[in-house]
């Protein structure tokens, strides 16, 4: 082992420092690139994307390309089946996602105006600016709006959310309240009950919140407050907007929603300026433990930096499986497709961990009132490539990966995609059936039409023995622990399931006859005979 004072320096030159830069110039890159899309480009997307996908996925890149292969220096191994490598990236992911969204949150509120308004009709002049101070208004609550919003939560989708959306007009004074409001005044409530209860349950208990938080509102001076900040689009800013169109004075071209803020004006940003300093300075020290603390047997460290950054040929390998190629093209594109979807409706503000039914719906989900009354039959495919949300979208992409692995090459690509769409399709079409009125969405359906069909191909000929005896061991295994769960658990299509199942069955059957014969096992026997063969010398 070389020596501390030796193993010290090339620590902080070849590993330490280029983490730190790696966290300095993702953050400022971030929120420079931010603010001139958000701020002077004035390019709309969702609070939810600005502050956590678009972030995540830029340090997850610069993880994988720039930090994975000098983490890799450290030779961490394993703890049992954990890899603590995948521990270290996960954890610089998530402090460089940190401190790249805090940086341009803060940069976006100290470059935001505040706009000095004597009145709410002044609103017009200064449509651009983040905050408002008011010098006088009247606010009706006789005019107010209500919306609410219904959702489901926990692992288990145990929780059933409930929110309420209240806004009401702004007003210059009390005698300005014929006209069309030009700003509104937002207010939100929330509640969490058990999503166990029974529909008539959770709706005496919706009502009952729904009581308390009018009474709440009605006693609240909603004209006291210190300055307004402008609701940024985001989940909120489509529940306060709903609220609002549900007034008689709604007026679509002055939807300008507003939030009361009571602290000092000068302090709006000293949230932020706490959050990215613990970020930052939560970032280093982090880098600074996971590189200095572990004691590692490492050899001439410029010559494995050098092997190991001259390219990421060990990444490209590792990655290989998802490069569409001979034997393997489907699989790899049908995931690019699925995650590429995901991405454009987490752009478009449908959410990020997940998304709605209605978003769903109108992205191509398989419903039945719309195929049966307006003849979408498109719907029951590209169901098939559409998810709930990222632990769906992983969950799924996973296990097509592994089947197609195996079952792509081996009966071909051109077949492997007849079986995908077909079973797709027959999983939409059993859906379809058995619930109309739902929103079924996930290429789960086609999963268990390709594993149909390796069934039906796994009792023909065409499989040997042990190839058999595998297959049915752990393919069975999988789709029947899938089945079983979806029976047990909320909001699982097994109707799809069993649709894609089957389906995939006879097609595979049809695939078999392509096929030829698996070629016979051949036993090998050890003989502790020493071996009479000739030697030959060529």
């Amino acid at each position: 082992m070389r020596p501390v004072k030796e193993v010290l320096p090339a620590k902080l030159k070849h590993i330490l420092l280029p983490c730190i830069m790696v966290l300095l110039l993702c953050t400022a890159v971030y929120a420079s690139l931010m603010f001139m899309l958000i701020n002077k480009l004035h390019i709309s997307l969702k609070e939810e994307v600005i502050t956590m996908a678009l972030p995540a996925i830029l340090a997850g890149i610069c993880v994988l390309l720039f930090l994975r292969p000098r983490f890799k220096l450290l030779k961490l191994g394993s703890l049992g089946n954990l890899d603590i490598s995948f521990v270290y990236y996960m954890l610089a992911t998530l402090f460089i996602t940190g401190a790249a969204s805090t940086a341009y949150t803060l940069l976006d509120k100290y470059t935001s105006g505040t706009a000095v308004l004597h009145g709410i009709n002044e609103i017009d002049k200064h449509s651009d600016a983040r905050y408002y101070t008011l010098s006088t208004c009247y606010i009706d609550k006789n005019l107010s709006g209500a919306s609410a919003d219904f959702d489901v939560s926990g692992k288990h989708n145990q929780h059933f959310d409930m929110t309420l959306y209240l806004v009401s007009p702004i007003y210059n004074n009390a005698n300005d309240t014929i006209g069309k409001a030009k700003a509104w005044i937002c207010s939100k409530y929330d509640k969490t009950i058990s999503n166990s209860l029974s529909q008539a349950e959770k709706e005496k208990e919706f009502n009952a919140f729904a009581e308390g938080a009018s009474k709440e509102y009605d006693a609240t001076e909603l004209s006291k407050f210190v300055y307004l900040e402008r609701v940024l689009p985001s989940d909120d800013l489509d529940g306060y907007t709903d609220a609002a169109k549900q007034s008689s004075v709604y007026d679509d071209s002055h939807n300008i929603l507003l939030i009361a803020k009571n602290e000092a004006l000068a302090l709006r940003t000293e949230s932020s300026i706490n959050w990215f300093i613990w970020w930052i300075g939560g970032g280093l020290l982090l880098f600074s433990i996971m590189v200095l603390i572990p004691k590692t047997e490492i050899g001439n460290y410029d010559y494995e930096v050098n092997g190991m950054l001259d390219g990421n040929a060990d990444l490209a390998g590792e990655y290989d499986f998802m490069i569409p190629k001979r034997g393997f093209m489907v699989t790899p594109i049908v995931v690019a497709i699925c995650i590429l979807l995901y991405i454009g409706m987490m752009i478009s503000g449908a959410g990020i961990i997940s998304f709605d039914t209605i978003a769903l719906r109108n992205w191509g989900g398989n419903y039945g009132p719309y195929i049966s009354n307006d003849n979408q039959y498109w719907r029951l495919l590209t169901s098939a490539f559409l998810h709930g949300g990222l632990m769906h979208l992983a969950n799924n992409m996973v296990g097509l990966l592994i089947i197609g692995l195996y079952f792509e090459e081996r009966i071909g690509s051109l077949k492997y995609l007849l079986v995908f769409v077909l079973t797709g399709i027959g999983s939409s079409l059993v859906s379809y059936w058995w619930h109309p009125n739902v929103t079924s969405i996930g290429a789960s359906g086609a999963m268990f039409g390709l594993m149909g069909a390796i069934f039906a191909i796994a009792i023909t000929p065409k499989v040997n023995p042990s190839e058999r005896k595998l297959i049915f061991a752990i393919g069975g295994a999988y789709a029947l622990f899938n089945l079983v769960m979806g029976f047990l658990m909320p909001g699982v299509d097994n109707a799809g399931h069993i649709g894609g199942l089957l389906s995939g069955f006879l097609l595979g059957l049809f695939v078999a006859a392509t096929l030829p014969d698996a070629e016979d096992e051949v036993e090998v026997q050890v003989s502790d005979e020493p071996d009479q063969r000739k030697e030959l010398n060529v």
